[in-house]
């Protein structure tokens, strides 16, 4: 798979945590780098452990032909999961959902449960890059460097300039997950129908 094709979905699905770690940094009434080491670090580990367990997860069906029409069945799941990605953050992105403005510390377990809400969908972006059979290495710098950088970067971006610019990395990685779609659409799945 392409290289430059692996980076944008990560990247697409990274964008959805910096959007919600800028509403997170915009409450927060000071940002503590002990807090910013131990956010990125849980980021990190549960956006790798969802992404790789449905990576593996689906690999190994495809590896063991579950499916009638194997390569085929697989490419049409994983257009459809960067699809409905998509549709998923062009929603956050355009709902205008209420935030409630309060100064508060970090709380572990507040963060615990907004990645774990957000990994559900890192498990789906997983499952479809096992299913192209995506660079499982290439796939792991990625997300580690991504994960740190949203994290850090949305904190810091809602803590000095609000949450009011999260919309914009909603549409960004719209855009990415479909443009995985489309050429996995081009490269996989076009030429088994029309071959």
């Amino acid at each position: 798979m392409n290289v430059l094709i692996c980076i944008i979905i990560i990247i697409g699905i990274s964008l959805d945590v910096l959007g919600t770690m800028e509403i997170e940094g915009a409450m927060l009434g000071e940002i503590k780098r002990a807090d910013m080491a131990l956010a990125s670090m849980l980021v990190i580990g549960m956006q790798l452990l969802f992404f790789f367990g449905g990576y593996m997860a689906c690999a190994m069906m495809v590896r063991y032909n579950i499916f009638t029409h194997g390569e085929v069945t697989a490419s049409i799941i994983a257009v459809s999961i960067f699809v409905l990605l998509g549709i998923r953050l062009l929603v956050k992105g355009l709902r205008k959902g209420f935030v409630e403005e309060r100064r508060q510390e970090f709380s572990l377990a507040r963060y615990m449960r907004i990645i774990l809400t957000l990994c559900v969908y890192t498990l789906a972006a997983g499952c479809a890059c096992g299913f192209i059979n995506a660079s499982m290495l290439l796939m792991l710098v990625t997300m580690v460097i991504c994960s740190a950088a949203v994290t850090v970067g949305g904190i810091f971006i809602g803590y000095h300039y609000g949450f009011g610019s999260k919309s914009t990395g909603y549409y960004v990685g719209t855009l990415f997950l479909w443009i995985a779609g489309v050429y996995v659409f081009v490269t996989s799945l076009y030429p088994m129908i029309a071959g």
